[in-house]
């Protein structure tokens, strides 16, 4: 069955397109401040709606460094028309130029007041710089940035790249929070920030040690300040306007990989569901199919928090990032299955889409499975939300990640081909499926759960074993939600005996504070947990948005379960010691406004 439409919808997909489309947008977002990625917004809006999508639009989100959003702040809004970095002595040359390389600003630098002169001292953030000078680190702007603004630099020098990287690269720096967290908030410190590649830094070092005066002069243009951010929707209608499969993309990158690869592929995907449907190749499907791109992680919780209708409708989700490079055996895409609280058949439906593509596209896609909780885009997971998602494509093994070897040279149609058939094929067996095909996806389901079962569970672990066959087994009974008769449901019901679980019920671990055992978290937001209405120095939990243990945590915390049975299905899930300390977690949360905490 996924055979049959897999084939059909690659016959439809254009791989030269899809890159198009990554190479298009990546123009747009190349110069990374909102008023590109505004025009980027409205550009893929008139891709969606040109390819025949309903309701495309841009939604403006607030960036103001304070408008909250679940747990998120949404960061300040960044402006940069021009900048110029130059060396006045011991000789006259240009260092770095926006209009050459736009990443030589850090996303967020504060502007200077026109051309600012001064001398270059080395800098570390342990250290007092003298006022007015311009400083030179290796260390990531974040770390730096709070000393170098109560210093009263005149301007921050980084050379500062991932461990690793060749020394001809500069570094694409989109975090300039120096309390843990990312984007820059209101009252965060900003200062003006140039990025060079770590060979200049060298040749600049080098002139200091020979005991060279050596002078700078920098100009950044531009805004720091309030404004808005906008993302990008649009939907392949369906017959019930109630329902729609999410798939989504962060864009707003300067990446071509990432992301402008994503953005192709889901381009594409839109572009050939619609031609295949409106040629009679396929029918329009039951359900609808919505298409967004939004700006990471900020964009998602944003555009599901001003318009949580959107979210109401969604029932599973693909999230594509970083999906356009050549993969290999030894360098596959990972499908990052969404965890045990998020109950959904989109992990197995992911895995069967992509080992059905056929031909030449399928001998050279390359994809493996990969257990990692959904802590990104794709935690519209969260069982609040209930949009089961797994991500596709690739993380910080992309080898040029967030720097200025992201280029153009990098893609590989083949595999944007690839992504672009699988998330066209994921959506639309999801907004077409009905009786026949939920029996058809319980019975191919059930072999997949039987293999992560295996990657899940140790050998002599009992407990978890028990623990994950009734997770898994949750996955496979939401197949039901497919059929639409009562028939079709009982037949899912019968298949999914065939899995063997038994009920699970958590009893609650000791933890280090024994209210645990009756107190009941009710959350009020979804979502990663920031803490970022707290201060910094009252986190004791730090910035916790990419913890896998505090996330898995609050995602369990449903209202009904004590904060030790939480405890309990925590180490379950990722397995190791115990987080005794969670009784702890649910109060720094409750007194942010973010839950509360209720007597069994």
């Amino acid at each position: 069955m996924i055979k049959e439409l897999v084939s059909t919808i690659a016959e439809g997909v254009d791989g030269s397109s899809a890159c198009k489309f990554a190479l298009a947008v990546n123009q747009l977002d190349l110069l990374f401040s909102n008023s590109a990625f505004a025009r980027s917004a409205a550009w893929i809006s008139q891709q969606l709606s040109e390819a025949g999508m309903v309701e495309a639009e841009v939604v403006d989100l607030p960036a103001d460094g304070r408008s909250r959003m679940q747990d998120w702040t949404m960061p300040l809004a960044w402006e940069c028309d021009d900048a110029e970095l130059r060396l006045i002595s011991p000789e006259d040359r240009l260092i770095c130029s926006r209009r050459d390389q736009p990443l030589c600003v850090c996303q967020w630098s504060k502007p200077t007041d026109g051309v600012v002169r001064g001398k270059l001292e080395l800098f570390d953030k342990d250290e007092t710089p003298s006022k007015g000078c311009f400083v030179l680190t290796d260390l990531d702007p974040c770390q730096a940035v709070a000393a170098a603004a109560k210093g009263g630099v005149a301007v921050m020098i980084s050379d500062f790249v991932w461990k690793g990287y060749p020394d001809h690269r500069t570094m694409w720096t989109n975090h300039l929070s120096s309390d843990g967290g990312w984007g820059l908030l209101a009252d965060g410190p900003s200062v003006p920030i140039f990025m060079i590649p770590p060979r200049v830094g060298r040749e600049l070092r080098q002139m200091l040690s020979r005991g060279d005066s050596v002078e700078l002069s920098g100009r950044i243009d531009g805004k720091l300040g309030a404004g808005t951010m906008s993302v990008a929707t649009g939907v392949l209608a369906g017959k019930d306007r109630g329902q729609e499969v999410m798939i989504l993309a962060h864009g707003f990158e300067i990446g071509v990989i990432d992301n402008a690869s994503g953005v192709g592929a889901l381009l594409e995907a839109a572009r050939a569901l619609a031609e295949l449907i409106d040629k009679g190749k396929l029918p329009q499907p039951r359900r609808s199919i919505r298409w967004f791109v939004t700006n990471e992680c900020y964009g998602t919780v944003g555009l599901l928090s001003v318009r949580p209708e959107i979210a109401e409708r969604g029932f599973a989700g693909l999230y594509l990032d970083e999906v356009g490079d050549a993969s290999r055996a030894d360098y596959p895409f990972r499908v990052h299955r969404v965890g045990a609280a998020s109950a959904g058949v989109s992990n197995a439906l992911a895995g069967l889409v992509l080992g059905a593509m056929p031909g030449e596209i399928g001998r050279n896609y390359h994809w493996q499975f990969e257990n990692e909780l959904p802590l990104a885009d794709h935690m519209i997971s969260d069982p609040m939300v209930g949009i089961p998602t797994p991500w596709l494509g690739r993380a910080r093994d992309f080898d040029a990640w967030h720097c200025s070897d992201d280029t153009a040279d990098r893609l590989d149609e083949t595999n944007m081909a690839a992504a672009a058939i699988g998330a066209a094929a994921f959506g639309y067996f999801l907004a077409s499926a009905g009786d026949e095909e939920a029996a058809w996806l319980a019975e191919a389901m059930i072999p997949l759960l039987e293999e992560e079962l295996k990657s899940r569970v140790g050998d002599d672990e009992p407990e978890r074993e028990r623990f994950w066959r009734w997770a898994l087994k949750r996955h496979l009974l939401q197949a039901a939600r497919l059929a639409v008769s009562s028939a079709g449901r009982e037949r899912v019901m019968e298949i999914a005996e065939r899995f063997k679980a038994e009920e699970f019920m958590p009893r609650g671990i000791d933890l280090d504070d024994e209210r645990g055992a009756h107190l009941v978290p009710l959350r009020k937001v979804w979502g990663t947990l920031t803490f970022e209405s707290i201060p910094a120095d009252r986190r004791t939990f730090g910035s916790p948005r990419w913890s896998e243990a505090i996330n898995n945590a609050w995602y369990w915390a449903d209202g009904t379960r004590t904060i030790a049975e939480i405890a309990e299905l925590v180490q379950l899930e990722l397995g190791g010691k115990p987080m005794t300390k969670m009784t702890a977690l649910f109060e720094l949360a409750a007194e942010a406004g973010l839950c509360e905490l209720n007597e069994r």
